[in-house]
């Protein structure tokens, strides 16, 4: 569901997952920072590069820059939210480029905050109380910590909103900073160069389209790639799994992601269309 208007800038999605199975096996996608309490269940991240790691109760992941699996053992029910660059720099004030691809104890890293939500989350059913709960806590701990640069943040999606191929340049002359300072601004705040943010909402602008579309995936490719191969690529690092595997795959986690196309309009369009 949704965020409220007031916290649009600070949260892409909420969302609930459930389910009864003993085990599960699930591919997500690259992403934005979450914040998850895990209600039910226990698992562990698995990337591509880096040593497993289990997934605390609360469960403070950074932006992800690859494609990831979680192992996990059920039941399970998990209660989280998409973190935007604004999010994450209110809430945890810490460089994301230094917490991308990770997954830390988010009661570690927000003492004081996250426990009493899980406690009070555990004895909730419905999505929307918990959505309100977490929407209240966090005007109240925002009014405590140095506003987002949300101008800023503002400016870098709509680059990477506005062109299919967003060149670095672009961003520099629509900043009016010089091009270290833009650089080192998108690394603390996505968590990434900005080179390598732009290849990778492209590859999941792409995906979101495939998955989504008929006809041949060639088609829906080819408005963002100059070949095949560059497509294919990008897709399998971002998304874990080929253009070809996009709508016939077995991965409820990567259905629901790649569904927030649904809110169009309502959320923010860079969470919409990847």
């Amino acid at each position: 569901m949704p965020p409220s208007r007031e916290l649009v800038d600070f949260v892409t999605v909420f969302y609930l997952f459930e389910t009864d199975d003993a085990s599960l096996d699930e591919l997500e996608r690259a992403d934005v920072a979450q914040l998850r309490f895990n209600l039910e269940g226990s698992g562990k991240l698995v990337m591509p590069g880096w040593p497993d790691r289990d997934i605390p109760r609360t469960a403070l992941l950074g932006p992800r820059m690859v494609a990831s699996r979680v192992v996990a053992q059920g039941p399970a029910r998990v209660f989280g939210c998409g973190l935007t660059p604004g999010g994450w720099a209110t809430i945890t004030k810490l460089d994301a480029s230094e917490y991308a691809n990770s997954v830390q104890d988010a009661d570690r890293v927000i003492a004081g905050y996250v426990q009493n939500l899980f406690t009070q989350f555990s004895q909730m059913q419905r999505i929307e109380d918990m959505a309100a709960l977490f929407e209240a806590n966090h005007h109240s701990l925002a009014a405590h910590f140095k506003p987002a640069p949300l101008a800023f943040i503002q400016l870098v999606d709509h680059w990477l909103e506005e062109s299919l191929n967003p060149q670095v340049a672009g961003l520099v002359e629509a900043s009016g900073l010089g091009q270290r300072t833009v650089e080192r601004m998108v690394k603390k705040l996505y968590g990434a160069s900005p080179k390598l943010l732009a290849r990778k909402y492209r590859a999941l602008r792409a995906a979101n389209a495939i998955a989504s579309g008929n006809g041949a995936w060639q088609d829906y490719a080819m408005e963002l790639y100059y070949d095949h191969s560059h497509c294919i690529r990008d897709i399998k690092t971002f998304v874990g799994i080929t253009p070809a595997s996009l709508r016939d795959h077995q991965h409820q986690l990567l259905d629901l992601t790649f569904g927030r196309r649904q809110l169009s309009g309502i959320i923010a369009p860079l969470a919409a269309e990847s």
